[in-house]
């Protein structure tokens, strides 16, 4: 079928409507959510933008997947968008192969790939709600087949370049709620996380992915022992089919993994794996397709930034991560557990070779001069467009305005702002109102962390409007500072190894977060930019931790109100709860299970020191309802004033439009309503207004003799 070009999200204007003309509006939550990004998975996390075109073998076309969310159907919809590389300096308007929708925590597409024949598409789409398949698509007939009939959602996958073999992971079936050996003899708790007891879920794995190979038929491959399929990273089929790679997490620990120069690696050396029976290091495993046999590719553990690559003619893998430490000479292992290595592993004897870091640059593609470069083109203040350069000319031109809505909104200004704390450059964020005035002090609300110089960004951080909502709040007439990058990335090792700021590497950045906070409130009182009386704080994430410790120690600097959003807290019923082992860490590497330890951790926790928190706090939990409650139950028994909104059946990065809303409006008239007394006249907002006035009057009750905030 031949899907006309979707208007409401792609358009190619000849000119940007200038900033400020007439007619113009201010930004809303709904112009944040609604915003048209390329899909890119990776690029959605915060990666730079590489590879925008997927190109077919043959060059002629490219493909662009993009996402849009229609925040009144609750969908986001995927179009997967062709171009004609001959034709687009001509205005060519690109052609939607297909459009998904869907109203669940999944993309409705991804991993688009082209197969040998430059006809084909290959990607898993979704098939009905809750469940996704592998797709082809012929982009001359449009013939859509489904090459997958899994009972489960397909996760990741790769399909042979003759479209004849299909490697893909699956989540499994849910456990029922209870066995007949349960029913008879009750449960027997073992590895179920608390939140599992709590819903009934007492059989549901946490990742438990199986491997199946699908020739004429689907078959399930044996997985590795004491392993977990890796739901995180890519399989790779080899160019000629006949082998694939992937990784799987080991469901033991080691401690040879601490010889190792890594952190990562150093914690699950000492610590055993979380509950769900596997811990995030995994190890590369290559299936022989002929026989359906799998073989460790290299025996040792992986982690986070490891990368993979085929040889083109199939014959090795390229692979840079760390190394086996044993057989090998007292010198070469030396450097083999100083980091990770790039090396060449042939196939199928599995013999390894070092590689340089020029042979290693060098397994990556080339690009063809004769193709066009496809960029996204975007900063600060720039909305995203998709351009096309010629690389033997300068010649370019701009192949899709994403957002042309936007011509029709008022942006303010977002500045960049150095800092200097304990001696290293630091780079923030300034989101300025429209109408910002020279000399006028503006309520200040400070979103923790991840500023990107070379990304427009509606929410502060790469669209992660669980806890961000910067454009929104500045268009109120607030101004808004996303915290800190390091100018120079090298810094960030700098400071985890500062031992004047903590006793470990957790301390110290807690210890240079809450510094930089106080830094960059401290610099705009100065300049006359901001009201000090008038600041509030937004954490996320793992930053909910450094919030949580700032408000509890730290008298300077001083916050009116502050929003934490589905994060950690380093805090007691966490520790028993979820047993995130991790943040025995931050309170001196002890359990709480001692003397010693119990005094500890009641000088480091924040959730010992509750009683100091005496300004108003806005709770969010995402996925676990568990998220943030010794903070929402310890504020209720004091009569603090405190709420707590759990958006259910939500994922920690938000991807449902009415979720995303939630979250972001939730900022929004929260931070009005506590630092500019603002109440939005909207009458079905009644009762949540009539909630904080009940909140506004606990807070008159504080004794501030008590506080620390």
């Amino acid at each position: 079928m031949r899907l006309r070009f979707f208007q409401a999200a792609i358009l190619v204007l000849a000119s940007a409507t200038p900033l400020c003309a007439s007619g113009q509006r201010d930004i809303t939550v709904k112009d944040s959510i609604e915003m048209t990004r390329w899909a890119d998975g990776d690029y959605l996390l915060g990666a730079a933008a590489e590879n925008i075109a997927n190109f077919s073998p043959d060059g002629k076309h490219f493909v662009i997947l993009l996402r849009k969310a229609d925040l009144a159907r609750n969908e986001n919809i995927y179009s997967v968008c062709l171009f004609t590389t001959s034709k687009i300096f001509e205005s060519e308007i690109p052609q939607v192969l297909i459009r998904m929708t869907t109203s669940s925590n999944d993309p409705a597409i991804r991993g688009v790939r082209w197969l040998r024949d430059s006809q084909t598409l290959a990607f898993v789409g979704i098939r009905e709600p809750g469940r996704m398949q592998v797709f082809t698509l012929n982009i001359g007939t449009r013939r859509l087949t489904e090459r997958t009939h899994h009972p489960t959602s397909v996760d990741q996958f790769d399909i042979s370049p003759d479209g004849k073999r299909i490697v893909f992971s699956a989540k499994p079936d849910e456990g029922p709620a209870l066995t007949e050996e349960q029913r008879m003899h009750g449960v027997v708790v073992e590895n179920q996380t608390l939140e599992q007891i709590l819903t009934g879920k007492f059989n549901q794995p946490v990742f438990a992915e199986r491997l199946f190979y699908q020739d004429k038929a689907e078959v399930e491959v044996n997985d590795p022992a004491d392993h977990e399929i890796n739901p995180y990273t890519r399989i790779f089929f080899s160019p000629n089919g006949e082998f694939a790679s992937f990784t799987a997490f080991f469901r033991r620990t080691s401690p040879s993994w601490g010889e190792y120069k890594s952190d990562g690696l150093g914690f699950w050396s000492r610590n055993p794996p979380p509950l769900g029976g596997a811990a995030p290091v995994f190890q590369y495993f290559l299936l022989d397709c002929s026989g359906r046999s799998v073989h460790p590719l290299l025996n040792a553990p992986a982690i986070y930034t490891a990368a993979l690559r085929w040889a083109q003619d199939s014959h090795a893998v390229y692979l840079k991560t760390f190394l086996p430490l044993e057989g090998v000479s007292e010198e070469e292992r030396a450097e083999r557990a100083a980091g990770e290595l790039p090396a060449e592993v042939v196939v199928p004897s599995l013999t390894i070779k070092r590689i340089g870091s020029d042979a290693w640059e060098q397994t990556l593609p080339s690009a063809n001069p004769d193709q066009p470069e496809i960029l996204v083109n975007e900063d600060l203040n720039t909305p995203p467009k998709i351009i096309a350069q010629n690389r033997r000319s300068t010649r370019s031109a701009v192949i899709m305005d994403l957002n042309p809505q936007f011509s029709e909104l008022r942006f303010g200004r977002v500045e960049d702002l150095h800092l200097l704390v304990h001696g290293v450059p630091v780079l923030a964020g300034m989101y300025l109102p429209p109408d910002y005035a020279t000399g006028k002090r503006y309520p200040l609300v400070v979103q923790t962390h991840g500023f990107d110089p070379k990304r427009f960004s509606m929410d502060g951080r790469d669209e992660w409007s669980s806890g961000f909502a910067a454009r929104a709040l500045a268009a109120t007439g607030m101004i808004v500072a996303q915290m800190e990058t390091f100018a120079n990335p090298a810094d960030h090792d700098k400071v985890g190894g500062d031992r004047s700021l903590g006793s470990n590497l957790e301390q110290s950045f807690r210890r240079f977060s809450n510094d930089c906070d106080k830094q960059l409130i401290h610099v705009l009182t100065e300049r006359g930019l901001i009201d000090p009386d008038r600041v509030g704080i937004s954490g996320f994430s793992r930053t909910v931790w450094f919030v949580s410790y700032l408000l509890t120690h730290v008298s300077e600097p001083k916050f009116r109100t502050a929003v934490l959003t589905d994060g950690v807290d380093a805090g007691y019923f966490e520790y028993i709860a979820e047993r995130l082992t991790e943040f025995n860490e931050d309170n001196g590497g002890k359990t709480p299970f001692s003397r010693d330890g119990l005094e500890q951790w009641m000088r480091e926790s924040p959730s010992f020191h509750l009683n100091r928190v005496c300004i108003p706090l806005r709770l969010v939990a995402i996925e676990d309802s568990l998220a943030q409650w010794e903070w929402f139950a310890a504020g209720k028994m004091q009569q603090k004033p405190v709420e707590l909104i759990d958006i259910t059946g939500g994922s920690h990065l938000l991807e449902r439009p009415m979720d995303r809303q939630i979250a972001m409006q939730g900022i929004v008239d929260w931070f009005r309503f506590w630092l500019e007394d603002y109440v939005n006249p909207d009458p079905d907002l009644r009762e949540q207004y009539t909630r904080w006035e009940k909140l506004r009057t606990l807070e008159s009750n504080e004794d501030p003799s008590s506080c620390i905030q």
